[in-house]
């Protein structure tokens, strides 16, 4: 921001008229914004664990509660989400002063590179943000069904990898079912406290376990499946 500043307060200077190379500057530091945000979740939890567990943490983070409370009107929970929030207000800030330079401006081809590496580190935090919510949801979904993870382990993997080797599972997201339709009947059917967990290589329904303790594997591999919102006659 000062190199901002000094630059505005030369801008009628010969070489004082665009800003664009201060942006360069700024996405070089981009891949320490994308480490923070990988570990972002894992750090805010386990300083949330230390303040519990250890007393000598607990009371090294009240002082520097005070302390950023004192300098910047915040608690230290408020700044550490900071960088995260910076790269979304990056990118609105490049896209707009873009709007309002010339193409033939020697800005404009500096604000475009800067903006597509500063679009790129937005694109790979809001994947660990996605990523982490999935963890989130999955270990929930654990929780409440004790089958889970024998339905990972006994349902077979259905991708490779670039390798040719079993890709790993990966949950995707979990639906609650409130019934469904019977072709052959032409009618619904309540089925209550039933779900369709999908991962990245399966649908399966979440009603796993038989009365002999067995599971009821009922599953579609997604290389053969397709999702549609609306019934349809058409294949």
């Amino acid at each position: 921001m000062q190199r901002i500043c000094d630059r505005l307060d030369s801008w009628l200077s010969p070489k004082g008229d665009h800003i664009g190379d201060i942006f360069e500057l700024v996405t070089a530091f981009t891949g320490d914004y994308s480490s923070f945000g990988a570990h972002f979740d894992r750090g805010q939890k386990h300083c949330s664990q230390l303040r519990v567990e250890n007393s000598d943490f607990k009371f090294f983070f009240e002082q520097l509660d005070n302390t950023c409370y004192t300098q910047f009107k915040a608690k230290f929970d408020s700044l550490y989400i900071t960088p995260v929030q910076r790269i979304p207000r990056y990118v609105m800030l490049i896209r707009d002063l873009l709007k309002h330079t010339n193409e033939r401006h020697p800005d404009h081809k500096e604000l475009t590179k800067a903006g597509l590496i500063v679009d790129r580190v937005a694109r790979e935090i809001n994947t660990n943000i996605s990523i982490k919510e999935r963890e989130k949801k999955f270990e929930s979904l654990l929780e409440k069904n004790s089958s889970m993870n024998r339905i990972m382990t006994e349902i077979p993997v259905f991708e490779k990898n670039s390798e040719g080797k079993l890709a790993t599972r990966i949950f995707l997201n979990s639906f609650e079912i409130k019934s469904i339709y019977d072709l052959k009947a032409d009618k619904c059917e309540t089925k209550e406290g039933n779900s369709l967990v999908l991962f990245s290589d399966v649908l399966v329904m979440s009603s796993f376990i038989t009365a002999k303790n067995e599971i009821n594997k009922s599953f579609v591999p997604s290389k053969i499946m397709w999702i549609t919102d609306k019934l349809t006659d058409e294949v």
